[in-house]
């Protein structure tokens, strides 16, 4: 489109209003976001951390055009080094979109974005940032992870996405059922997201990635005080069906199983699990040279319905719940927040 538009532009004066596109001009907004503050990616959709957000050369003249210096923030860190290194493009490509001493400007990417075509949500607050996998887990680079995500404090990534390959939901961030993954070609719905004060609340439809098991499931996410994160699990099972989930977390970092610890080098991630568990465990495993720990457990009881409340805080914190009919409560250091499980209205 660029090598149509940009001869149209210079003989003609004519950018047939797409300089003015609103889509297009989301469409390479996206990769600022995907950019997370430890230096690497938010890395779904089969890509490793360590790979920039993506960048395309094209992209310099766009930014030239449209005076949005944050477009091609760090894109030159996507040049190629050789023609057997990864990258996007090679230096002397630039050159006929490029503009000599172009200069970038570092996007403001704090708070939350819901990308709503894609079902993607990204979170950048004071010290904690957040992506949310939601959408369509068919097709090429995709893996079995709706409803997974990445969780950082800081410069740390505690709570991590594998990378290239390693595409079944138990290693994500994410609940088996019944010891099965997720159904191909499912498609999750985020229906509820909004951000407030140092905090945001989603809540997604994950249902269709388990036809078979469940009735209804919904995952809800709320972020209090920049510094605790409750991942509501809520689900019922198919014709009676007990569900038999199991919890998968996944780091880099030290796990102390007797603490319940993942344990940074500046901050701990503290994991309590608000109703009865058992059965906690932490595999370790290596993948694409890094190595990994899944953090698993099981609910204490077997039910049909299951409400699973899991708090990871970033200090500690006194906190404790309950549900009456739809309305689930969550008590932490004395402030009562009110999620209604049908619709996902939440009430602070």
């Amino acid at each position: 489109l660029t090598d149509f538009l940009r001869p149209m532009c210079r003989l003609l004066n004519d950018d047939m209003g797409l300089l003015h596109n609103e889509r297009i001009i989301k469409a390479l907004e996206f990769r600022q976001y995907m950019n997370a503050p430890d230096g690497g990616c938010y890395n779904f959709s089969n890509v490793n951390s360590a790979r920039d957000g993506g960048a395309s050369v094209h992209t310099y003249w766009w930014a030239a055009q449209l005076n949005r210096p944050d477009l091609i923030y760090g894109a030159h860190r996507m040049q190629k080094e050789g023609r057997l290194h990864l990258g996007l493009f090679y230096n002397i490509e630039s050159l006929w979109l490029r503009d000599a001493f172009q200069k970038e400007a570092e996007p403001d990417r704090a708070g939350l974005k819901h990308f709503r075509e894609l079902d993607w949500v990204t979170w950048r607050g004071d010290k904690s940032w957040l992506a949310f996998r939601s959408g369509f887990n068919g097709g090429n680079h995709n893996n079995f992870d709706l409803g997974h995500f990445i969780l950082g404090y800081g410069d740390e990534r505690f709570l991590i996405d594998p990378g290239y390959g390693a595409s079944k939901t138990s290693e994500h961030n994410m609940v088996t059922l019944f010891s099965q993954e997720q159904t191909e070609s499912a498609r999750a719905r985020i229906f509820r997201c909004r951000q407030y004060d140092k905090g945001f609340y989603l809540a997604c439809n994950l249902q269709e990635a388990w036809p078979h098991r469940c009735a209804m499931y919904n995952r809800h996410l709320l972020l209090i005080d920049d510094k605790h994160l409750l991942v509501l699990d809520h689900m019922y099972g198919r014709e009676g069906n007990r569900l038999t989930p199991r919890f998968h977390l996944q780091t880099h970092l030290a796990v102390d199983l007797d603490q319940k610890i993942i344990q940074g080098s500046k901050h701990a991630l503290h994991l309590q699990t608000l109703s009865p568990t058992k059965l906690w465990q932490t595999n370790e495993w290596s993948w694409g040279g890094d190595d990994i720990q899944t953090v698993t457990w099981r609910c204490q009881v077997d039910e049909v319905q299951t409400i699973h409340p899991l708090l990871l805080s970033f200090e500690q914190a006194d906190a404790s719940y309950s549900v009456d009919g739809d309305v689930f409560t969550l008590q932490l250091n004395g402030q009562g927040h009110h999620i209604h499980l049908a619709d996902g209205r939440l009430i602070i």
